[in-house]
């Protein structure tokens, strides 16, 4: 009797184990599912979708040449145009309810358009017109943009991250510098004298379509660059990025790692 009494009291804490393990993934599995449905709800609360019903708001004070920034504003159609008969003002054309929820906030030369509560907006349209010249762009967020009628010959740098889709189309610049990150994508057209390409992440910038006379190329990451220049292009490549030129430029500079510098193929 004994000895059977010893065998059942050594099974005893076994079975304790087991059932304390049963309840304690219950426990984790009910506070991963609470954890998901409070971000849903922080989600919902800060973020807006546009109802489709359109409207227009101006904003006036604008200096002659001002950085633009969008913060956090996803969109497959944001539209920014310069177009000098507004004469120093801005003008927003998005949902009303994303209209009611924006933040625009102009401060001698600096403009910053986002949510004013800090969350995210997706609006259905957002378009912007401004009668000023753009010398700086900063995107952030998921977007897909057009930007039009940079053409005065000043200078102008675009510093853009997150994940998105940048077209310039007819530009004609002095000095041009983009700057991107993360998962972006740009496409450039038109002419400047001198570029500054730098991309870094998984970017893309294709500027076969800007005839540029110099230029100052860096890669990083699994980036690729496609430039076109006539008199000089530097280079730096590191990682496993590409970068592709057109052009009669002379090349010199530095590609480290597995990174490529090559000619482009006609």
């Amino acid at each position: 009797m004994e000895h059977e009494q010893l065998g059942q009291e050594e099974k005893l804490p076994k079975k304790k184990k087991i059932k304390s393990i049963v309840i304690l993934s219950g426990v984790m599995a009910c506070v991963f599912a609470a954890s998901i449905f409070a971000a849903s709800i922080v989600w919902s609360m800060f973020s807006v979708q546009g109802n489709g019903s359109l409207g227009m708001t101006e904003y006036v004070g604008l200096s002659d040449s001002v950085n633009l920034e969008i913060d956090q504003i996803n969109a497959n159609n944001i539209k920014v145009t310069v177009n000098k008969l507004l004469r120093n003002k801005i003008a927003i054309r998005s949902d009303k309810n994303i209209l009611e929820h924006l933040s625009v906030e102009i401060l001698e030369d600096n403009i910053v358009i986002k949510d004013e509560r800090g969350g995210v907006i997706e609006p259905t349209v957002f378009e912007i017109l401004i009668g000023s010249q753009i010398s700086q762009l900063t995107i952030s967020g998921m977007y897909t943009a057009d930007i039009n009628n940079i053409t005065d010959g000043g200078d102008f740098s675009m510093y853009l991250t997150g994940a998105g889709n940048v077209n310039i189309d007819g530009a004609d610049i002095g000095r041009l510098a983009t700057v991107i990150s993360g998962a972006v994508n740009v496409k450039l057209a038109g002419s400047a004298d001198f570029v500054e390409y730098d991309a870094n992440g998984a970017c893309t910038i294709d500027a076969f379509s800007l005839v540029a006379e110099e230029a100052n190329v860096r890669a990083s990451g699994a980036s690729e660059i496609k430039v076109f220049a006539n008199e000089k292009i530097k280079v730096n490549s590191t990682g496993a990025s590409t970068i592709i030129y057109d052009g009669t430029a002379t090349v010199t500079g530095d590609t480290l790692n597995s990174s490529m510098l090559k000619k482009r193929q006609k």
